[in-house]
């Protein structure tokens, strides 16, 4: 029987990976940290939430209308806000960067009064839109803790053909190390930033969708997952998808992995530190923090920087 502790490790792992590979998306073509990604992620909490609950449609069912809806917000945001920002402002990606926090607590609010609206209006309990109990199970294990992994490889599987194969794959990478040399190549780069902001909004949407199935939207939950996502993408390298799908990996590990290893010490049959437990826990949320400091003072560049860092000095010797 795998542990309720371990499932919420694969579940987690699933979801950071998605965000972060986001966010990663984001910085390469944009030049600035998309602070309204976690907002993306509760409108696809949302949406999962409205089609189960309200709708009476499977779950599961309801994780491409996310992926579309929230990709297609994307869309949207770059051609009404980042667009015209960077166009007429010499500081655009600083601009752009202060109007998506200020996008983010927006997000935050409407959800807020939407999930108000589901109480007094429709009298059905919210509770942080938590859908469990609309979850199928298969081997003793929770759907979510099967659909999630493979969803995420799925994803993962599709990007890297799409990034390495396709044609508007290419151009998204050669417009994400230089736009004005792409323009001049005949790259239509305003169409290349609006697949990249439908794949990034897409990617939320989905981890969205994800969320309910397995956790609670606590009040702090978009504060503390924001930072875990920037710790994932800034330890995988911002400048990798790759890199951060690998620091996806390493900050779950780290923050939930290591948290539940440590808790699980005994001695003499006793929980060597069960009396510490709310310690432990509260001290997990600085996990991301500190890695983000010792990542930025060590490896500045992440680790798929540091690798082919690495590889560019032993071609050179």
């Amino acid at each position: 029987m795998v542990s309720d502790a371990v499932i919420g490790i694969i579940v987690q792992m699933g979801m950071v990976v998605l965000l972060c590979m986001g966010f990663t998306f984001t910085y390469m073509i944009e030049s600035f940290p998309n602070f309204a990604h976690i907002g993306f992620t509760l409108i696809g909490t949302t949406i999962t939430f409205t089609m189960t609950k309200l709708m009476g449609i499977n779950p599961y069912l309801s994780w491409p209308v996310s992926m579309i809806l929230c990709g297609l917000l994307g869309v949207a945001l770059y051609i009404l806000i980042v667009n015209p920002i960077k166009r007429r402002r010499k500081d655009g990606n600083i601009t752009v960067t202060l109007a998506f926090y200020a996008l983010s607590i927006i997000i935050e609010t409407v959800v807020g009064v939407y999930s108000f609206w589901i109480v007094t209006s429709r009298h059905e309990t919210t509770r942080g839109f938590m859908l469990k109990k609309f979850d199928f199970t298969l081997f003793d294990l929770p759907g979510v803790s099967i659909m999630t992994p493979l969803a995420s490889l799925c994803l993962l599987v599709i990007l890297y053909v799409f990034l390495s194969r396709s044609k508007y794959g290419l151009a998204i990478r050669a417009v994400s190390e230089n736009e004005d040399l792409s323009a001049v190549f005949g790259i239509n780069t305003g169409r290349i930033h609006m697949v990249s902001w439908f794949i990034v909004g897409a990617l939320a949407g989905l981890a969205g969708s994800i969320i309910p199935l397995w956790t609670s939207l606590r009040g702090s939950f978009g504060g503390e997952m924001l930072v875990t996502v920037m710790a994932g993408s800034i330890i995988g390298g911002l400048d990798s998808i790759y890199g951060a799908v690998i620091g996806g990996v390493l900050i779950t590990l780290f923050q939930k992995g290591l948290t539940f290893a440590v808790m699980g010490i005994k001695t003499q049959g006793r929980p060597l530190l069960i009396d510490f437990s709310i310690i432990i826990l509260g001290f997990s949320k600085l996990i991301p923090i500190i890695l983000i400091v010792v990542i930025l003072m060590l490896m500045p560049e992440g680790i798929s920087g540091y690798i082919k860092s690495k590889k560019w000095v032993r071609r050179r010797a």
